[in-house]
């Protein structure tokens, strides 16, 4: 889901009382906003850390309200480096209107963010029709950490999630000792896996297009999360210096359906019973972690991308 981010802008009075219905929080500034909702960050009075409050609004009988309450429940369980960590929620109702709050661990970068200043810098560094091929450390850290991510909620969750709505505005970056953290968040469209689970009518008009797997809107199994991981993962393994050029080569990438070969590739293949499990696309990477370091070294599929995309230009 899109955010439009608007740092540093302060809550009127009325925002930080509602935000601060617990009475807990402090120096309450808007983070973002969509359609998820609303997010703050305020320091809490007692601890003096700062953390995010998602806000969200509903009608306590409708089935959104459900929903919420679902996610809540579902992060409550999940504990893992590479997820942004839950650490409580409360409702104020308020003339029939659910004001449901969570509060959430601090993070305002966005791998869409870092994607955006990449090939921005990209364009900058552009000599001779050429971009220098070699992936930054930062793209593995947050590649491998997606992956994992991903691998705790299919394989030790029990019973296994399904996020369901994996994009770069999904996947924030924390940065540790020259380390660059991803972590999964929005787990809005998440739900308990099963061999296939029709999607509901209200979740069904939510996602983003660009990482949707091709049946996304029929069955839901884990492997739309590979789908959409595949996608993410593309991008971070190949350079782009501009947005058109970005999504240009995304929309090439899923035609080369008779050309894949390495288990990058086969993310993406539109019959959903080939594509690899998490597992087995997470001991690919750390086997072939050293030659990730190089685009010289990418699969038949991301070359020929290149290739198609130089004739065209």
């Amino acid at each position: 889901m899109s955010i439009v981010k608007a740092n540093n802008i302060r809550c009127s009075n009325k925002l930080a009382y509602v935000a601060s219905a617990s009475d807990h929080f402090t120096d309450i500034q808007l983070i973002a906003k969509g359609g998820f909702g609303v997010i703050y960050g305020g320091v809490h009075k007692l601890d003096g850390n700062r953390y995010a409050i998602k806000h969200m609004r509903s009608k306590a009988t409708s089935s959104l309200f459900q929903m919420q309450v679902a996610e809540i429940r579902m992060l409550s369980r999940i504990y893992h480096p590479n997820i942004v960590r839950y650490h409580n929620s409360w409702v104020d109702e308020r003339h029939g209107t659910m004001n449901l709050f969570m509060q959430m661990e601090f993070i305002t970068q966005t791998l869409e963010s870092y994607l955006v200043e990449r090939y921005d810098r990209n364009r900058d560094e552009h000599i001779d029709g050429h971009i220098d091929g070699h992936i930054d450390g930062h793209a593995l850290d947050i590649a491998f950490g997606l992956v994992e991510a991903v691998h705790f909620l299919h394989v030790h969750m029990k019973p296994a999630l399904i996020h369901g709505d994996i994009t770069p505005s999904n996947v924030m970056l924390q940065y540790a000792q020259e380390r660059c953290i991803a972590k999964l968040c929005d787990f809005g469209l998440a739900s308990v896996a099963s061999s296939a689970v029709e999607f509901s009518g209200a979740s069904s008009q939510h996602g983003t297009i660009t990482y949707q797997a091709p049946e996304y809107h029929a069955t839901k199994t884990p492997s739309v999360d590979v789908y959409s991981v595949g996608i993410v993962l593309f991008q971070l393994f190949c350079t782009f210096s501009s947005a058109m050029e970005r999504y240009a080569r995304i929309r090439a990438f899923k035609a080369l359906q008779s050309t894949t070969s390495t288990l990058l590739d086969q993310t993406i293949l539109e019959d959903h019973t080939q594509r690899p499990t998490i597992g087995e696309l997470r001991q690919y990477m750390t086997q072939h972690a050293v030659r990730m370091h190089d685009t010289t070294q990418q699969s038949q599929s991301y070359r020929a991308i290149d290739y198609a995309t130089s004739m065209a230009s």
